[in-house]
């Protein structure tokens, strides 16, 4: 069509008003007309075609006031956003490692409930492999020996484990000027992972107990309510919340409200405002019988009042014909594309497209499954789809692969290669004659396991040793057998000692109990015989053979023979003399190199050496100042026997040892070593200590008052103490009427180095607990309940008798839902929201119901202002505030009490509730919780 015609010299000049219909605005400003779309009215009957590249012989439509419904696909979650933006998220679960290095899904949130399965991150898959591994122990069978206290231990893919002294305990260490050392034990600022704290007033006999659901506080009065912060909810006991502040009244807000407030509240207007800044008039909150807006249609528009709602409508047949769609990825590289067209979702990386009716659209994640094999590796099928792995079957997989082991070398019975998967536990047995010791480096959580052979030996057939020279010896019962690497030969046995030469011929040199064989080699060094039996050397042969001619002269003569005492002895050549001694050994077993016959004035003298010399001196008493065994070029050796003949003790001057041998058939060496300092000595420094070596050959220093124990703790200088010296392992409090009649501390020993005091998880027994922060602010929990107090003095209180919240904003309030609970802001709001609806150029729908407010309007006013009133402080891990607020509206009053904890580091739940008193109470509550996480 076309407009009427005016003159160009038209009086006033020529007008022409452009306006909108079906959905399209017109505004005039300046020297343009901007024609615009009503975003909320258009495209009620416009329909927007779309398919995906999976299936793309089928084009779906749906309505833009229907709009499209983007849905969850195999593992992905969809999200829109504002600016067209639309997101498909791949949906991951975490992965869980056991104590025993099994892997497998997390906990799920709700107890008893199933964790959902999901796609699991290059990380998470990461850190379940460095945090499996094999458990590992030693153990003894037979007669092995397993040292210290084994205990089964993970061995994490390539982790350290590091241990820390108790939890929730510190200890600090004190050196004064005299160097008297003091140990102090005390509770950590905060507290963490304790189970629950009762506190009972020993006056009262109020008690408060504080445990992961919250706080409870329980009066002594009889039939008086207990007063509780939980994650229930708040109960007030039937207390007053005095002295609470304005709580922030915003659209996000969830602060209690006072009374003050929520007069103010519902003092204040409210009009509708239209295009070219036009109101309606004004209309206050409180207005008798209701506010009342009348919404009505023009320029193609349409309103239809209906039950709580005004619904408007507009035109479809002629608008969107040419209407565009925008479409971006992650707000990049804009596009368009016409409505009739539609949208057209493509396959991406991993994920299949796929529409449905109504304007549904799905993302698929492709899978591909992974398995574990026979010989402990992971496989994906021959010839699948290459796709993402579930996190079910990832642990699967990674909880049936693992490494080989198998025994080699000098084996017994049949080794078979054996997989041992991950969380399993190999255990490293000790066998006869062994040993095996388990270690763990406390720093770097390295395992060792060191074998060894015991003391005593049992059960052997016989044992060879060569050294590098390639000397041998071999032990097997009853013989021993030396051969050098020439092949010379000794052999010890009972019968005796042979030597056998390896020169072809040569005879064998032997000293048995048949006598002794030279082997036809020269001995010599024989000393001059003195008894018929003695052997005699060459020199005296020569003597006889010298004298021969004289004893002609002489020989009829004969002999006289005179001792010391007695009568003289005359003998005629021919004639026996008897010269005897008192012995009864075999004359091998004696030797005259100690005795020398000297003339002195026609005498012979028979006269001992002062120094005697011989193989072994048996008496039953030595009486003398000094006794010197050993000869130049010779080894002295003292031994000492028992009544039958065996050595007990023997002293060896060659290295200055002394050998001991008990009953019992233990023995060991003593002896002197360059040892350990001590524990004051220097570093790397030596000092003179007595050593005794076992029967195995182990060396054993022996300790002296010097040394001692080195105490230390989480921090602090190493405390270095002697032997027989005192350490004071002290708390702080010296008097024992403050100290708690209850067990709360215990001490744990790692298996390692440290003995861990650790706080325990339900502390009993204490009267009071007083935490302070840097700033000065404190709070004392007793058994009568909980005193918060900051540091220019103001208290916050909840007590038996109440909640005093200080004059502060009561915070994070939950819906009240019971006639005692507490109401928040939002309930306000809600309650508000029911008398009208209406905000800014976006009118979706005005409650034409708000004509009763009355008493009830008034109560649930003043319950939104107390909720409003309520504000909790910044709390840490296991930690909770609680807070409180009174609120009012047209003379009716409500209290309001919430709570707010931290189980955990990134999750805080709260709970708030009001009640306005009277002859039917109305009560609000709100519960709520928030869950922070790394996005990226």
């Amino acid at each position: 069509g076309a407009t009427a015609t005016q003159q160009l010299d038209k009086t006033g000049g020529i007008k022409f008003n452009i306006v909108g219909e079906n959905g399209i605005t017109t505004t005039a400003t300046g020297d343009k007309v901007t024609v615009g779309v009503d975003t909320n009215t258009i495209g009620a009957n416009i329909k927007l075609k779309y398919k995906s590249n999976s299936d793309a012989g089928t084009t779906q439509e749906v309505k833009l006031s229907d709009g499209l419904d983007f849905k969850n696909g195999n593992f992905t979650t969809a999200t829109v956003g504002a600016n067209g933006e639309v997101k498909y998220d791949t949906v991951t679960q975490g992965l869980s490692v056991s104590p025993d290095g099994k892997a497998g899904l997390p906990n799920p949130a709700t107890p008893g409930a199933t964790t959902p399965n999901g796609l699991v991150t290059a990380q998470d898959v990461a850190d379940a492999l460095n945090n499996v591994g094999w458990n590992a122990t030693a153990s003894a069978v037979g007669t092995g020996v397993a040292s210290g206290t084994p205990s089964a231990q993970l061995v994490k893919n390539g982790s350290t484990v590091s241990y820390v002294a108790g939890d929730n305990l510190a200890v600090a260490q004190d050196v004064d000027a005299s160097g008297n050392h003091k140990y102090t034990y005390s509770l950590n600022k905060q507290l963490k992972d304790l189970t629950s704290a009762e506190f009972v007033n020993p006056t009262s006999g109020n008690k408060t107990v504080v445990n992961g659901d919250g706080l409870t506080i329980t009066p002594s009065t009889p039939g008086a309510k207990n007063i509780s912060i939980t994650k229930d909810g708040i109960s007030a006991g039937d207390k007053k919340i005095t002295d609470v502040a304005d709580g922030d009244i915003t659209p996000t807000s969830k602060d209690a409200i006072n009374g003050s407030q929520l007069y103010k509240l519902a003092s204040n207007t409210i009009s509708l405002g239209g295009d070219n800044s036009t109101v309606t008039a004004t209309q206050q909150l409180n207005k008798n019988g209701g506010i009342k807006f009348n919404i009505v249609g023009d320029n193609g528009i349409i309103t239809e009042a209906k039950d709580d709602k005004v619904i408007v409508r507009v035109n479809p047949a002629t608008i969107g014909s040419n209407i565009t769609l925008k479409y971006a990825a992650n707000g990049a590289n804009g596009q368009t594309v016409k409505l009739s067209d539609g949208l057209n979702f493509q396959d991406g990386n991993f994920t299949k497209a796929s529409v449905d009716t109504a304007g549904k659209v799905k993302y698929d994640t492709v899978t591909q499954a992974i398995a574990p094999t026979a010989d402990g590796t992971a496989q994906v099928a021959p010839g699948s789809t290459p796709g993402l792995a579930t996190s079910a079957d990832v642990v699967n997989a990674i909880n049936n692969s693992g490494w080989k082991a198998t025994a080699g070398g000098n084996v017994t019975g049949t080794a078979t290669p054996t997989v041992v998967k991950n969380g399993q536990e190999v255990e490293f047995n000790a066998g006869d004659n062994l040993k095996v010791k388990q270690t763990i480096d406390p720093t770097t959580g390295k395992q060792t396991y060191e074998y060894s052979l015991n003391k005593d030996l049992t059960g052997l057939n016989s044992a060879e040793f060569t050294n590098a020279a390639g000397d041998k010896t071999k032990i097997t019962a009853g013989n021993t057998e030396y051969t050098n690497a020439a092949g010379d030969k000794t052999v010890v046995n009972a019968g005796g000692l042979t030597i056998s030469s390896s020169t072809p011929g040569a005879k064998d040199i032997s000293v048995t109990k048949d006598g002794i064989s030279a082997g036809d080699k020269v001995i010599k060094n024989v000393a001059a015989g003195v008894n018929d039996t003695d052997a005699v050397n060459v020199s005296q042969l020569k003597d006889v053979d010298n004298k021969i001619t004289n004893v002609n002269n002489t020989i009829n003569k004969g002999l006289n023979f005179k001792g010391n005492t007695g009568a003289t002895v005359n003998k005629q050549l021919g004639d026996t003399l008897e010269i005897v001694g008192e012995g009864t050994k075999a004359d091998s077993e004696y030797s005259g190199q100690n005795l020398k016959v000297v003339e002195d004035g026609g005498k012979l003298v028979v006269k001992m050496d002062k120094n005697l010399k011989s193989d072994t001196v048996t008496a039953d008493t030595v009486n003398t100042n000094s006794v010197t065994v050993g000869a130049p070029g010779k080894d002295g050796v003292i031994t000492v026997k028992d009544a039958n003949g065996k050595d007990g003790v023997s002293i060896n001057g060659k290295d200055g040892s002394i050998g001991l041998n008990g009953k019992d058939g233990s023995s060991a060496t003593i002896s002197t070593v360059q040892g350990n300092p001590g524990i004051a000595g220097t570093p790397g420094t030596t000092m003179d200590r007595i050593q005794y070596t076992d029967k195995a050959g182990t060396p054993h220093q022996v300790a002296t008052l010097d040394d001692g124990m080195k105490y230390g703790g989480d921090t602090g200088t190493v405390i270095n103490k002697k032997l027989n010296q005192q350490v004071n392992v002290v708390g702080g409090i010296t008097d024992t009427n403050k100290l708690s009649t209850k067990d709360n501390i215990g001490v744990v020993s790692d298996g390692s180095n440290n003995l861990k005091v650790r706080l325990a998880k339900d502390l009993d027994g204490l009267e009071s607990v007083t935490v302070r922060d840097t700033s000065g602010n404190s709070t004392v929990v007793k058994g009568d309940g909980v005193t918060i107090t900051s540091s220019s003095g103001d208290t916050v209180s909840l007590t038996d008798k109440g909640l005093d919240n200080g004059g502060n904003v009561i915070t994070n309030v939950a819906a009240g839902k019971d006639g005692t609970d507490a109401v928040n802001v939002d309930q306000l709001n809600q309650t508000v929201s029911n008398v009208v609806n209406a905000a800014g150029d976006a009118i979706a729908h005005v409650n034409n119901k708000v004509d009763k407010l009355g008493d009830r309007v008034n109560k649930g006013l003043a319950g939104a202002a107390a909720m409003a009133g309520l504000e909790f402080m910044d709390i840490g891990i296991n930690q909770a505030t609680v807070a409180a607020a009174v609120g009012g509206y047209r003379g009716t009053h409500a209290v309001a009490v919430g709570v707010q904890a931290a189980p955990t580091e990134n999750t805080r739940v709260n709970a708030k509730v009001s009640m306005t008193p009277g002859s039917r109470s109305e009560t609000m509550y709100s519960v709520g919780a928030s869950y922070r996480f790394n996005w990226r």
